[in-house]
């Protein structure tokens, strides 16, 4: 059985997207190591760990939309005020596939996040 366990992003600011991570989604910042003139910092969010990494020079990153991460939360009006004024987010209720609502941004970076409602079904 696979277990999923960490996520390495490639970004141009790690400035801005240690900001977007940490305080605007609530990872924890485990650490940063800026030798051999490249710059990455390591986080957290529960069992999911996530590495920053800025190259050291400016590179071309994936296409938009090519890589998306999905986040449950079941405090999700609190996530969207935490976000709101912050983040060019945009909501869509619930559909077949989400079960929940879900919120869509993309982060400093250009990679495409969705929050979604941590919907229980009954029974």
């Amino acid at each position: 059985m696979l277990a999923f366990d960490e996520m390495t992003l490639y970004v141009n600011d790690l400035t801005a997207a240690l900001e977007f991570y940490s305080t605007l989604l609530g990872f924890e910042v485990l650490g940063r190591d800026d030798r051999n003139n490249q710059e990455a910092a390591y986080l957290t969010l529960g069992k999911f760990r996530l590495t920053l990494i800025r190259p050291p020079a400016k590179r071309m990153l994936p296409p938009v939309g090519s890589i998306s991460l999905t986040f449950l939360t079941d405090a999700f009006d609190q996530v969207r005020q935490n976000l709101q004024g912050k983040a060019d987010v945009s909501e869509q209720g619930p559909n077949s596939w989400t079960h929940g609502r879900c919120l869509m941004m993309r982060d400093p970076a250009g990679y495409s996040i969705t929050i979604i409602e941590n919907h229980k079904k009954d029974g």
